[in-house]
């Protein structure tokens, strides 16, 4: 109902009923190169988000088979756990993990590695194209805490 349907006679060689033609007065705009990360970070996509303050991020370079990985987790910040077998979750740990899975998962992000603890887990920085860090909205949302990093044994005693 209020719909008439509209037959179109298409012969191949002719152009294409639906095809958008364009004026020659029209001038169309540079394409826009893609964004670049910041100096000192690399660039990818999050593949993944594994608890509310750790992200898989994926390389953005497949021309040599699949691009690599990194598991970062937001530097400095602590959020809830989710549980295994032998521990339930901790309170709110699934809702602050499906915020940011919500919020970034197949985005491109800027990233950097600040540091790495002893097991080899790797913490950093993580923002997104317009400058954004994931950390500071995850803190302010209330999905995870900032703690003080911890002096590391022989370094000197931070300045008051």
């Amino acid at each position: 109902r209020g719909f008439r349907q509209q037959t179109l006679n298409y012969h191949p060689g002719e152009a294409s009923p639906t095809a958008q033609h364009t004026h020659p007065s029209v001038t169309m705009a540079a394409p826009v190169p893609p964004p670049q990360a910041p100096p000192g970070m690399l660039r990818g996509m999050v593949k993944q988000v594994l608890s509310g303050d750790t992200l898989v991020v994926q390389g953005l370079d497949s021309s040599r088979g699949p691009p690599p990985e990194k598991q970062v987790t937001l530097a400095y910040l602590s959020a809830p756990r989710l549980g295994n077998r032998n521990q339930p979750d901790a309170p709110f740990a699934w809702p602050a993990r499906e915020f940011l899975r919500g919020w970034l998962i197949g985005k491109q992000v800027n990233f950097s590695v600040d540091y790495a603890n002893q097991q080899g887990r790797q913490f950093g920085t993580v923002t997104t194209d317009d400058g954004t860090s994931v950390s500071q909205v995850v803190v302010a949302e209330g999905w995870a805490r900032v703690f003080a990093p911890r002096p590391q044994e022989g370094a000197p005693a931070p300045a008051d």
